[in-house]
């Protein structure tokens, strides 16, 4: 190994001081101690466990006087791998009081110098250990200390210019946590954080403060482009996405603090920032505050309001209605407007259109909008020169939510126009958080159908890996066939409702008995007939759960898995023999999935089958006979699905 340390191999990791318990580690702390993350957040492993029994009172000393001094230490220690092995280490710790809990806390970082130099060469290059304790784990940007102390310098260093404070916060970042799970929440914050790097000039300084909080220090501000950097915060969190669930949109709230205003120390700087960002979530605000002049607040442009007219004296007049609330977008013609309505979608809260002028035809605009499903979260007005009775009643069978005629009342023009914005945003958000409810009973009910799947396979001595496996082989497989083959109608909700009923397939062999299950060899045919009988009453298992009270075609998609999921395309499956599309297309999909599987995956009664071999057997009719129109989806989907099977190997 070599002597230099950025060569080693290093793990982050921090620890609990109250018990010495582990409770946060990088993946490399595996590889270095041969603990896996369940080791220390189920079993409870604890920092202590690492050191040697002989080593332990040496080492708990030198851990007391670190504690007392609340200091930093670099030290040379063994340390004991699971497996009973002994390596010495290369040490930093680092003590500091989380914020939210209250607790002390060690980040310790380790490496294996066990034939590496000695630890007086290894401290000269502890430099770069240094600057790891400095940053934020989960992003990589500084950690709030850092952070304090590189904008001090700048400040005492160039106290002449302009420069800003800016804070940002994640707007709901529990809930995704809740709803999708913490590893989706550290998505959106290691994704926030690789975009703010991408699009921010690289002078400005980025740290990572709190569990949802970022900052920014900008030097050499100009209060004149103030605009724009609202826009690069909006451009951050358009761009930051969860993986697997583009639907979900991130929001985001901003404080920012302006030297010329609050002077050049940090603490008055960042406070000022904190105090924008307060009153901004007091205010519901869904994008920006920006502190301006104490304590006055300015909201930056994040919702749209879409001027559609040849009039530019009406354009100005909504300019003036919403100065400092809402951007106002003008297009000329009805195809222009439909462009800046499909990249916009999200940040428009109104379109207001001309029926009839040059170039501007408002039923094309409002058609459009109907067929791509704007319309319900989107509201549009009209704006008319004369009464037509039928025109209007077309116009509101359209779905256009009011019309304005000629000649306008500024008064009574923006009391309607604010009415209408205010009303969809209140219906808006009842809908998200009714979705919301929604996607959370939803993952509930997954969870419960997933352990319920996992009970049948523990006591089938298969992994509980195979649900996984079978759930998303299932996903990759329908959501091809959902392009490729386009007869059986597949549409997003199906796909979802078969992929969650998936793991529910063998429910039935909960009423099978061990001798018959667990026979390492060859069933005879009398046990074959008893196995098979898991089917039918996995169907009845499943009706009994739902009782009529569950929802009709997510339990109608779990039954008719769980009972012809071993039919067979050319009616030589059982329990009832149907032949072609007789079978469902959901027992078809996890079939082929399940199947897959099984060849993949070392059984009490076989070995597993090479990847390229289960493919042949299949495609053979090996297994039976599959439905031709899948058998095209798993032959081109079959890279995926043998990097899926990688990804959650046993």
């Amino acid at each position: 190994m070599s002597s230099n340390v950025k060569d080693v191999i290093y793990s982050v990791y921090r620890i609990r001081m109250s018990d010495y318990r582990i409770i946060s580690a990088d993946e490399n702390f595996e590889k270095l101690t041969g603990y896996t993350e369940k080791d220390y957040r189920e079993n409870q492993l604890k920092h202590t466990d690492l050191i040697p029994a002989e080593d332990i009172v040496e080492y708990m000393e030198k851990m007391m006087q670190i504690r007392r001094n609340q200091n930093e230490n670099i030290q040379e220690h063994r340390l004991v791998k699971k497996n009973g092995d002994i390596i010495v280490v290369f040490c930093y710790g680092k003590i500091y009081k989380d914020e939210k809990t209250g607790e002390v806390q060690a980040q310790i970082i380790v490496s294996d110098v066990t034939d590496a130099a000695p630890l007086s060469q290894v401290k000269t290059e502890s430099s770069s250990y240094m600057e790891i304790s400095e940053h934020d784990m989960l992003t990589g940007l500084y950690n709030r200390g850092s952070f304090e102390k590189r904008v001090n310098h700048d400040l005492a260093l160039f106290n002449d210019g302009n420069c800003a404070i800016i804070v940002m916060d994640i707007r709901e970042l529990k809930w995704i946590n809740d709803t999708y799970g913490r590893s989706a929440g550290d998505m959106v914050i290691n994704n926030m954080a690789a975009n703010m790097v991408s699009i921010f000039r690289s002078d400005v300084v980025m740290s990572r403060i709190g569990g949802d909080e970022f900052c920014l220090y900008i030097p050499l501000y100009e209060e004149k482009m103030q605009q724009q950097y609202m826009d690069k915060i909006m451009q951050v969190a358009e761009q930051t996405t969860i993986t697997g669930y583009p639907d979900v949109r991130i929001k985001v709230t901003v404080g920012t603090a302006v030297s010329s205003r609050f002077g050049t120390d940090f603490w008055q700087l960042y406070s000022s920032a904190e105090t924008a960002l307060k009153q901004a979530k007091e205010k519901g605000m869904t994008g920006v505050s920006v502190q301006a002049d104490n304590p006055v607040y300015k909201e930056a442009y994040t919702e749209s309001i879409l001027v559609v007219m040849a009039n530019d004296g009406i354009q100005h007049m909504v300019g003036d209605i919403f100065t400092g609330k809402y951007k106002i977008i003008k297009a000329d013609t009805s195809q222009e407007a439909i462009e800046i309505v499909d990249e916009k979608k999200d940040s428009l809260c109104l379109v207001l259109t001309e029926m009839y002028a040059n170039g501007i035809n408002g039923f094309d605009l409002l058609d459009y909008m109907r067929k791509m499903d704007y319309i319900d979260n989107v509201p549009v007005v009209f704006l008319s020169g004369e009464y037509i009775e039928d025109v209007y009643k077309n116009a509101f069978a359209h779905g256009v939510i009011d019309i304005v005629t000629s000649p306008i009342d500024t008064y009574s023009f923006s009391s309607r126009l604010n009415n209408i914005i205010d009303l969809y945003k209140h219906k808006n958000a009842l809908e998200e958080k009714t979705m919301r409810q929604t996607r959370k009973i939803q993952r509930l009910n997954e969870k419960i159908i997933e352990s319920l799947g996992n009970v049948v396979e523990f006591r089938d001595v298969e992994s509980g890996a195979h649900i996984k496996r079978v759930k998303f082989f299932t996903k990759i497989l329908a959501e091809c066939a959902k392009e490729e083959c386009p007869e059986y109608g597949l549409t997003q909700n199906d796909i979802d409702m078969i992929v969650q009923a998936s793991p529910l397939h063998d429910v039935g062999k909960i009423s099978i008995s061990d001798t018959i299950l667990l026979k390492p060899g060859k069933l005879t045919p009398e046990e074959f007939e008893i196995m098979k009988t898991h089917t039918t009453k996995g169907y009845d298992i499943i009706l009994r759960i739902f009782n009529d009270e569950g929802e009709e075609e997510y339990m109608q998609y779990c039954s008719q898995i769980a009972r012809y999921h071993h039919e067979k395309f050319d009616g030589g499956g059982y329990p009832e023999g149907l032949t072609g599309d007789e079978i469902p297309i959901g027992a078809q999909l996890v079939s082929l999935a399940d199947v897959y599987d099984a060849l993949i995956s070392k059984r009490c009664y076989k070995p597993s089958f090479s990847y390229d071999t289960a493919y042949q057997m299949i495609l053979d009719g090996e297994c039976g006979i599959f439905n031709p129109r899948l058998l095209q989806c798993f032959i081109k989907k079959k890279n995926e699905l043998e990097a899926m099977a990688e990804q959650f190997k046993d």
